[in-house]
């Protein structure tokens, strides 16, 4: 039994009952359990998958993890045996040959063929195996590729090859609106429309009396909803062809080809090409038994080799001769040896040996983990189904074409949005950041199936057109428009999977969305509570630097204003052995390490309770040491290339005994100019003009307000929120976690995020801020500061409250319902000057809304 107050990421369950939020929620019956599959699942988790102690990943339709056995045997392999090149002749090289062969043979056989019915063509991935097939499909002026609306859009970009061969391209959508009591069936072709894509010039011109090759390529299981399309497709379009597309006078003059997208599918399910023998079949490993990541095949029936004929270039190994003098090339008789250029991924392509052992020793025969991963579905699913706020309302907005009552029809994979008691969508991107507080591992946005994504989510494909071309990019921060989501968050299960992961996610779930009256009331009563009021004077309250980024913060009574910011603001960042920047998402230790700037000696001095300190010098040059080359972030808003110097081994010893890990401190270089993410309150994708940052984020300084400090502060108090500790966080606890560099007080709650401008008081005459955007928050914010705990808190409570009039994403067109930004970004003039704690502030009103 779950109850809202106990749920804080561990749970205890004592019943096949959860009681939410005062409903009872029946989630079990007839499903396996923890004993039946394996029957040592929990110590094989133990074992096999111990890095999964601490989180929970749900995120195996993207890559599944890899036993740690499978990875031992590898290693022991390569450490004990001798592999050459395959192309050398030697007696490393037969070895590997031979290896090679063989497992091309242990694919085979796991789909049910052998080498008589399939060749095999090893590549990087599944998107390479499709664009082969585009690329050298023998198409003809005339000829059509059809693709189901629900691909991925590595299939639909084959589109483009065929358009470029003078091949015509049709989309097969269902009619809209299709609902699951509809008598229109995602699962019956004839159901599906015609829609034209790319029609070259000349094929409007009049109809083609060539036998025709006709392409249909479709998933065996969406990656978007996990809904699974009927195999029987592949002999019924073999046959018959798409009655949709070809002129039914000439049908029997066409040829029919089928491509299976197979990647989400095998990686659960067994596909039986004996039975269900399509031409051209793609697979990635990694979603198989998650290592090696580098490694894909395309599968290919003898029958359809010929018909991939159209390859022009040829690199080592595909020739069986060819002269450098003279227009002479000779190709390579047999399919795979024609396609795979140059040296193979001979190690990778050994290393599958061990994923397909691991796969059989834990899990027996595939169909078991179909059934596993089919019955911790269900009970997600049905958990989801039957989860309701306390005035009945649904928590989730479930997409699929199934109601998971069958193995056939749907794979191990949920997707959905979270909707609040008023029907109110919550943005999936508050959800991901809320999970990853938890170290909760799932994926949000369309995952690459923008097709599934707009039918499912029923977004008009004008007005998604025009969502992109105002500036959304996948990864990003928007997520609603207008109030309504542009994607989705999907959790899927994997071999390793069990009934605990599913329960504990939903414990998370119900601790975080499940609302109840007296959460309704702090949702939504909030603007009633009493609060600081604007002021005649709105005062510059405190200043903090932070000399090391996402290291502690310096709080300092008055200082120095540079080009690109604080001056010594994030002019420090620390790196791991690869040169990439730790950030505190990640690297909560960070928190350890407090920074002091000693401008008598100008030295930047860190220290760490029970480490002692260190000191280095506040100005160096190219000369002073070694010159490096680091990811300062991973991200796709920060992910700049930065050159910097590096402080040191004393330096670096330091780090890496305080976080437990190899490290160096790496100052940028004090002539290095990034560009300023943000201009006149817009995300800047180019970064193309004058304004410079440090090592921070999007903008050089970030401002916020005690009354909006307060009033999260409150709404929290009055919350059920089960870390009893939240409740009594102050505000500078509060603030600490956003990491501003200005707070002012005087200003009524959020009045700052309608602001143009600000400018300060100082002794060399007032100084101007641009205000540029709004902070968009992510799981950061749940990290205590001072202890690097991590919690659900302030993240959640933000995500409740109504943001202000005055805002407006780029892409909307109404303000959105909820917020999840917080905090003003600033961009400075370049004028030298000193800004002191107690100065006066003079804010300028945004006549039009702010952008975010």
């Amino acid at each position: 039994m779950w109850t809202k107050g106990s749920c804080t990421g561990a749970h205890v369950l004592q019943t096949g009952t959860m009681q939410c939020h005062y409903q009872t929620i029946t989630i079990g019956c007839n499903m396996s359990t923890d004993t039946s599959y394996p029957h040592n699942l929990k110590k094989v988790r133990k074992k096999q998958f111990s890095r999964l102690q601490d989180g929970l990943f749900l995120d195996h339709a993207g890559s599944t993890l890899y036993a740690a056995s499978q990875i031992q045997s590898f290693s022991k392999d390569l450490q004990e045996n001798l592999y050459g090149n395959p192309h050398s002749g030697n007696p490393s090289s037969d070895i590997t040959k031979a290896i090679v062969h063989q497992v091309r043979c242990t694919v085979l056989t796991h789909f049910n063929v052998t080498l008589d019915d399939y060749d095999i063509v090893f590549c990087p991935g599944s998107t390479d195996a499709l664009k082969m097939v585009g690329q050298y499909l023998s198409w003809n002026k005339g000829d059509s590729f059809v693709y189901l609306e629900d691909n991925h859009t590595s299939i639909v970009g084959i589109r483009e090859l065929a358009f470029e061969k003078g091949s015509k391209s049709y989309c097969l959508t269902l009619p809209r609106p299709c609902s699951k009591k509809s008598s229109i069936s995602p699962f019956t072709l004839s159901h599906y429309n015609m829609r034209s894509i790319k029609i070259p010039q000349f094929s409007q011109n009049g109809s083609n009396h060539h036998r025709s090759l006709n392409l249909f390529a479709y998933p065996a299981q969406s990656n978007f909803s996990g809904s699974r399309y009927p195999l029987n497709w592949i002999d019924d379009v073999q046959k018959n062809g798409l009655p949709q597309v070809q002129d039914q006078e000439t049908a029997s003059e066409n040829k029919w080809l089928v491509l299976l997208d197979a990647a989400a599918f095998v990686s659960t399910s067994k596909l039986d090409l004996k039975a269900y023998p399509a031409d051209f079949v793609c697979i990635s490993f990694y979603k198989m038994f998650g290592f090696p990541t580098g490694i894909g095949a395309l599968l290919v029936k003898k029958e359809s080799c010929k018909y991939l004929s159209q390859k022009v270039y040829f690199g080592g190994g595909t020739a069986n001769g060819y002269l450098a003098q003279s227009d002479y090339f000779k190709p390579r008789e047999i399919l795979h040896e024609r396609l795979e250029d140059g040296s193979l991924n001979f190690l990778d392509i050994i290393a599958l040996k061990y994923g397909f052992d691991a796969l059989k020793k834990i899990c027996g025969p595939i169909s078991s983990v179909q059934e596993h991963t089919f019955a911790l579905t269900q009970r997600l699913y049905r958990g989801f189904q039957e989860m309701r706020h306390a005035n009945g309302q649904p928590v989730f907005k479930i997409y699929s074409h199934s109601n998971f009552d069958s193995r056939v029809t749907q794979g191990p994979i949920v997707t959905f949005n979270v909707t609040r008691d008023d029907g109110s969508f919550v943005g999936f991107n508050h959800v991901v950041h809320l999970a990853s507080s938890r170290n909760i591992h799932l994926r949000a946005g369309c995952f690459c199936n923008v097709g599934a994504c707009s039918a499912h989510l029923a977004l008009d494909p004008q007005q998604l057109q025009h969502v992109y071309e105002s500036g959304h990019v996948c990864g990003d921060s928007v997520d609603l428009v207008e109030g309504y989501p542009v994607g989705a968050v999907r959790a899927s299960l994997g071999y390793m999977s069990t009934q605990d992961d599913v329960d504990q996610f939903l414990a998370f779930l119900c601790e975080c969305f499940v609302q109840t009256s007296t959460i309704y009331e702090i949702f939504y009563d909030a603007l009633s509570e009493p609060e600081p009021q604007q002021t005649d004077e709105i005062v510059l309250e405190k200043i903090t630097l932070y000399p090391v980024k996402s290291c502690q913060g310096l709080d300092v009574d008055e200082w120095q204003i540079s080009d690109t910011g604080l001056k010594y603001d994030r002019n420090w960042m620390v790196v791991n052995e690869y040169g990439v920047c730790l950030t505190l998402k990640r690297h909560t230790k960070l928190t350890q390490i407090y920074p002091h700037i000693d401008l008598k000696r100008s030295k930047l001095v860190l220290r760490a309770k029970g480490h002692g300190s260190i000191d280095v010098p506040l100005d160096c040059s190219r000369s002073d040491s070694d010159h490096v080359t680091a990811d300062f972030c991973h991200t796709k808003v920060c992910g700049d290339r930065i050159v910097g110097l590096d402080c040191g081994p004393v330096a670096s010893l330091w780090l890496t005994q305080v976080l437990g890990e190899n490290a160096s401190l790496v100052r940028k270089l004090p002539d290095a100019r990034r560009q300023s993410k943000r201009k006149n309150g817009v995300a800047q994708s180019n970064g193309a003009h004058e304004h410079h940052l440090a090592l921070t984020n999007e903008a050089q300084y970030l401002l916020l307000s005690r009354g909006s400090l307060q009033r999260i502060i409150t709404a929290m108090a009055r919350s059920d929120a089960p870390e009893k500790d939240e409740k009594r966080m102050d505000t500078d606890s509060i603030a600490a976690r956003f990491r501003s560099n200005f707070i002012i007080t005087g200003a009524g709650a959020f009045a700052e995020e309608a602001w143009k401008s600000i400018s300060i008081k100082t002794s060399e005459g007032r100084v101007t801020f641009q205000c540029v955007g709004l902070c968009n928050r992510c799981s950061m914010v749940c990290i205590d500061q001072a202890t690097g705990q991590r919690s659900i808190e302030p993240l959640r409570t933000l995500g409740t409250l109504p943001p202000s009039e005055h805002i407006v994403s780029e892409v909307q067109k109404i303000p959105s319902k909820r917020r999840n930004h917080f905090g003003v970004y600033l961009r400075g003039s370049n004028n030298v000057c000193t800004v002191r704690v107690g100065s006066h502030v003079t804010p300028v009103q945004e006549e039009s809304k702010v952008k975010i």
